[in-house]
C-alpha cells in the first residue's frame, strides 16, 4: 500500500474501535507507517509553500525617508496566520529556506518518506550553524556553494533511517569537521551567549536554566555536590538535596539573600491583602505566580505592584494636552495590553512603543482608547509598510495587511 493509495475519507472517518476489531496488528502498524509517510510528504510541501510566500531570501522594507528598515517584511503575515510568535516563524521560515534553496536532496528524501520531518529540521539547522561559523550569508546563493556540497556529501548518505539522536550526532560531526575555525575559537564565540533565565511552571514551581561553558557547568555541579555531602540539614532525595543546595549557594553569595531584584506582578487587591488566593500574573507574559508566592515576594523583595480592582476596573482618561502619555496612563495601557498587540507577538508591552491609533497630528487624543502597545517592529509595519489596525470597543485589535489579509488580536484579559 502506498501513501497515494490511502483514501482520505478512510483517514478522516476512521473509528479506532472498529479498526481494532477488523484489522490485525500488522495492518495497524502498516496504516500508521503510511500515515507517517503522508505527513512527511505534506511537510515537504509546506516548506515549499513557505518559500513561495516569503521568498527565497529575506525581503527588507525601507521607509520612504530611508531611516527605518524592517527585516524580512513578509514574515509577519505568515506568523499571524499560523498563530506563531515572530521568533518561531523566523525559525520555521529559515528551515524552509535552507531545505528548499540549499538542500533540495534532503527535501526530496523527506517528500519520499525516507527521513522524518524532525531529522530534516536537524539537517537544515546544522547547515545554518555551519554558515554562521563560516561568516557567510545562507540566503546569498552565490556564496557557500562549496561548503553546502561538502556538508551534503557527509550528511545526506547517512540520513535515511536515522533516529533523532543519531541524526544529531551525524550533523554535529559534520559541522565540526567543516567549521573553518579551531574548536577553541568556536568555544570562545559560543561562550559569548552564556546566560541564565527563568520560566514559571505549574503548581508554584519554576525552571532556572543556565547556558554555560561546560567547564563552568561542571564547577557548579561540583559545588552543589560538595554542599550536599557536607550538609547535615539536607535530608531529602538526591534530586531535592541538589535543588536546595543550589538555592543556598546562589542566595548566600550575594549578601542579600537573593531578594534584591524588582519583580512586576499584576495582582488583585484581594490577593495582596490575603482575602483571596487568586494568582498574580508576571507582567508581560502569561506566567502565573501563586497567591502565596506573591505575598511572600511582597515581604522580602522590591515588588512593583500593578494592582487592579477585579470589580470596578479603574478608568483613566486624558485629553490632548500632551503627546507623550503620562506615567499613569502608560501603566494602564501596558497593564491592559501585556504584550505587543500584533497577533501572536509576545514582546513585553513594558518595552514597547505606545502608538496612537488615530495619529496625534490628525487629532487623535492621548487616552487609553487611542493607545496601543506595539513593539518597534510592528510599530514600523504600521507606520512604514502599509499595515493598518483598529482598536475595538472590547479592546481587541483588528489588523489588515497590505495584501488585504484580516487578522484579529483578541482582548488581553488581565486575569487570563
Amino acid at each position: 500500500m502506498s501513501a497515494e493509495e490511502i483514501d482520505d475519507s478512510l483517514l478522516y472517518s476512521y473509528e479506532p474501535a472498529n479498526y481494532e476489531r477488523d484489522a490485525n496488528q500488522t495492518e495497524r502498524v502498516e496504516m500508521c507507517w503510511q500515515i507517517e509517510k503522508m505527513s512527511r510528504k505534506l511537510e515537504a510541501q509546506r516548506h515549499r509553500a513557505h518559500v513561495s510566500i516569503v521568498g527565497s531570501r529575506p525581503e527588507d522594507h525601507v521607509s520612504a525617508d530611508g531611516l527605518v528598515k524592517i527585516r524580512d517584511v513578509r514574515l509577519d503575515e505568515v506568523a499571524a496566520l499560523m498563530k506563531w510568535t515572530q521568533e518561531w516563524a523566523r525559525k520555521q521560515i529559515a528551515v524552509s529556506r535552507a531545505l528548499v534553496m540549499r538542500l533540495p536532496r534532503v527535501l526530496a528524501m523527506l517528500e519520499a518518506g525516507e527521513i522524518s520531518a524532525y531529522n530534516a529540521v536537524i539537517i537544515a539547522e546544522g547547515l545554518q550553524d555551519l554558515f554562521s561559523k563560516t561568516r557567510e550569508d545562507i540566503h546569498n546563493l552565490s556564496e557557500g556553494v562549496e561548503i553546502t556540497e561538502r556538508y551534503g556529501a557527509i550528511v545526506e548518505p547517512r540520513a535515511a533511517g536515522k533516529t533523532v539522536a543519531e541524526m544529531k550526532r551525524t550533523v554535529r560531526k559534520a559541522v565540526v569537521a567543516l567549521a573553518p575555525l579551531p574548536a577553541d575559537e568556536l568555544h570562545e564565540l559560543a561562550s559569548l551567549n552564556r546566560r541564565v533565565d527563568m520560566s514559571l511552571a505549574p503548581d508554584g514551581m519554576c525552571w532556572v536554566n543556565a547556558y554555560l561553558p561546560s567547564v563552568e557547568g561542571q564547577r557548579v555541579m561540583n559545588a552543589i555536590k560538595a554542599m550536599v555531602e557536607k550538609s547535615e540539614h539536607l535530608t531529602g532525595t538526591d534530586a531535592q538535596n541538589k535543588a536546595d543546595a543550589f538555592v543556598s549557594l546562589v542566595c548566600s553569595s550575594n549578601g542579600e539573600g537573593g531578594t534584591g531584584a524588582e519583580v512586576q506582578v499584576l495582582v488583585s487587591l484581594e490577593t495582596l491583602l490575603g482575602v483571596s488566593n487568586e494568582p498574580g500574573t508576571i507582567h508581560g507574559n502569561k506566567d502565573l505566580m501563586t497567591a502565596a508566592a506573591v505575598r511572600a515576594l511582597a515581604e522580602e523583595s522590591r515588588l512593583r505592584r500593578i494592582v487592579y480592582d477585579p470589580l470596578s476596573k479603574q478608568i483613566l482618561e486624558y485629553g490632548r494636552e500632551t503627546y507623550r502619555p503620562p506615567v499613569a496612563l502608560r501603566d494602564h495601557v501596558v497593564a491592559r495590553d501585556q504584550v505587543c498587540r500584533y497577533p501572536g507577538c509576545s514582546r513585553d508591552a513594558s518595552t514597547a512603543d505606545l502608538d496612537h491609533v488615530t495619529p496625534w497630528e490628525d487629532g487623535g487624543p492621548t487616552n487609553k482608547d487611542n493607545l496601543v502597545a506595539l513593539c518597534r517592529r510592528h510599530h514600523n509595519l504600521k507606520t512604514h509598510a502599509g499595515w493598518n489596525y483598529m482598536l475595538m470597543p472590547d479592546d481587541s485589535v483588528r489588523w489588515v495587511s497590505p495584501s488585504g489579509v484580516k487578522l484579529t488580536d483578541p482582548p488581553r484579559h488581565i486575569t487570563d
